[in-house]
């Protein structure tokens, strides 16, 4: 928390020493929400006797909010206000359980549930982001086995160099599609610009090293280059970044192999 403090303390500095103002604070939300990993950040301004959203900021892949937010009369913050009164910050485990305690804060846009279910979802691809991977992790039953398989596609930044972005988008589609045809929809995920979880039930712990295994020949077949490691693990999972970054080290392994196969031709 401290250290996040500083992080935001210095974005507001960063914000404040630019000549333009408006570009001050855009350049201040989109460092606060890198840092908070943050999925959208909203600043309001009080006009009267209304809050309007002035300034927006999501992260990439995330849905934009757009222009559909109606003017927020002030009475109806007033829970929120009240928070604020006794401390300077604080959390919402559960906005759909605090928008029935207090009905009159609940967000003053059409369709909040679709844009809810699209925040979840990358747009390129269609799969789930990493919201949508936290909130499926968050749902596993207890007493299974998992197997996570982490991918990270090969030559995407060539791909973007050479023949555009454009490719660089049908690589990433395809890559999408080969985890599709493997894995089962709504346990596939992309957590960033080349990389790619599955995440996927299995009964025994060596089932993992077969789903990995008929993984890998799809993409050769599909002649996409793309590094795999796969780690299991019991639910309910008590460190998801260490299951995470065990799968991480050992598609990073491949990679390096992978380097060295290519320079060997």
């Amino acid at each position: 928390m401290l250290f996040q403090e500083a992080s935001i303390n210095d974005a507001v500095r960063l914000g404040m020493y630019e000549t333009d103002p408006v570009h001050g604070i855009r350049q201040m939300m989109a460092r606060i929400g890198r840092q908070l990993e943050a999925d959208r950040i909203v600043l309001a301004e009080e006009q009267g006797d209304f809050l309007h959203l002035t300034y927006r900021w999501n992260a990439e892949g995330i849905l934009p909010l757009g222009d559909d937010f109606q003017p927020v009369p002030r009475s109806d913050m007033r829970p929120v206000f009240a928070r604020f009164a006794k401390e300077s910050s604080f959390s919402i485990p559960d906005m759909d359980i605090y928008w029935q305690e207090n009905p009159d804060v609940s967000p003053h846009i059409p369709g909040m549930k679709r844009l809810d279910r699209l925040s979840k979802s990358d747009q390129l691809t269609g799969l789930l982001n990493r919201r949508g991977f936290k909130e499926s992790l968050a749902s596993l039953p207890a007493g299974r086995c998992i197997a996570f398989i982490f991918g990270d596609l090969n030559g995407l930044k060539e791909t973007n160099d050479t023949l555009g972005h454009e490719a660089g988008d049908q690589l990433i589609c395809s890559a999408a599609e080969v985890f599709r045809h493997v894995g089962h929809e709504g346990s596939i995920f992309r957590m960033g610009g080349d990389e790619f979880l599955m995440m996927q039930e299995i009964k025994r712990e060596e089932d993992a090293a077969h789903l990995l295994e008929r993984l890998q020949a799809h993409f050769e077949a599909a002649k996409i280059s793309i590094a795999l490691g796969c780690t299991t693990a019991a639910t309910p999972i008590n460190n998801i970044d260490d299951v995470l970054k065990h799968a991480d080290a050992l598609m990073y392994r491949q990679k390096l192999e992978q380097h060295r196969q290519r320079q060997d031709f």
